[in-house]
């Protein structure tokens, strides 16, 4: 898959978007049933951007793209669409704002830092995921094999975040990572602060 040149983008309040993960949306709103028909009718993207101050997009412009899974059109009008995550993409500046935001999204890149350090770290994280009452019966053997045997950190980091993370505002700042060095230690003091691990 590759990023449209532009895209839409729907602006909702405590809603983050990893990659990796999938959010169900309930479209109800005019202009983002429009936004949705045009994503369909193209490359079935749109960007979900967390609400700052004044009801526009954060001021960091820091957004999640995703892929429109399945798309459900009910007999009011209204649609139940599951996105999944893509990538994180930054928004610089908006070539639309009405009825719905538009804009050029432009991918940010995951750094490639050391495969070993972040090895350690990772595997630190999924054992404290595991001491989580809450997940102690969601994660049946064959989770916590898939969840062992993930070597790709970013995703694995996603993945938890978009699953655990309730905290919007943490949400947020771990979209807005790009390195692990910062996330996994962050995503880990979230989680603690969160569940008491």
């Amino acid at each position: 898959m590759q990023l449209p040149d532009e895209i839409g983008i729907m602006v909702l309040p405590e809603t983050v978007l990893f990659p990796h993960s999938v959010q169900p949306l309930h479209i109800f709103e005019p202009r983002y049933r429009q936004m949705l028909l045009e994503a369909l009718m193209g490359s079935r993207m749109f960007a979900v951007i967390s609400q700052g101050e004044h009801n526009v997009p954060v001021s960091s412009g820091i957004a999640g793209v995703g892929y429109v899974r399945t798309a459900v059109q009910n007999s009011d009008g209204t649609s139940n669409i599951l996105l999944q995550g893509y990538s994180r993409v930054v928004f610089e500046d908006y070539t639309q704002i009405s009825p719905y935001y538009k804009g050029r999204p432009r991918q940010l890149e995951e750094s490639h830092e050391d495969k070993e350090d972040n090895e350690i770290l990772a595997r630190h994280l999924v054992s404290k995921i595991l001491e989580i009452k809450e997940t102690k019966q969601a994660i049946k053997g064959d989770v916590k094999e898939f969840l062992n045997k993930i070597t790709d950190f970013h995703m694995l980091a996603d993945i938890i975040a978009g699953t655990l993370v309730r905290n919007h505002l943490n949400r947020q700042r771990l979209l807005e990572m790009t390195t692990l060095s910062e996330r996994l230690p962050f995503l880990v003091d979230s989680l603690r602060d969160e569940y008491s691990i």
